[in-house]
């Protein structure tokens, strides 16, 4: 017979929580949502199990989906590209002054 050891955990809870704060937070991923009234769920620590409730009907999800869990937050890399083309201050030399009263 083999010996079975527990497993080792992988994330640490508070990072996952910090995780899945910073994917629902994203403008630039689709939102955990609940089945039932898709209102965005919100991480619930108990111990070292986290799970997503949804804090408008109660309903919980056992799991966070391992995307969230590895989660980064940055921008696209669309946007790194082309950042250049974002950040120029527009300038209007064309525009005629106003009189003032």
């Amino acid at each position: 017979m083999e010996n079975k050891e527990p497993r080792k955990q992988k994330y640490n809870p508070e990072k996952i929580v910090e995780s899945v704060k910073a994917w629902q937070s994203s403008p630039y991923v689709k939102h955990l949502t609940c089945r039932q009234c898709e209102t965005d769920l919100a991480p619930k620590k108990e111990g070292n199990k986290i799970t997503l409730f949804c804090p408008k009907c109660a309903w919980v999800q056992q799991y966070v989906p391992k995307p969230v869990i590895q989660y980064k937050i940055e921008r696209p890399s669309v946007l790194k590209r082309n950042q250049d083309n974002y950040n120029h201050t527009l300038v209007f030399n064309d525009v005629p002054e106003t009189k003032k009263d």
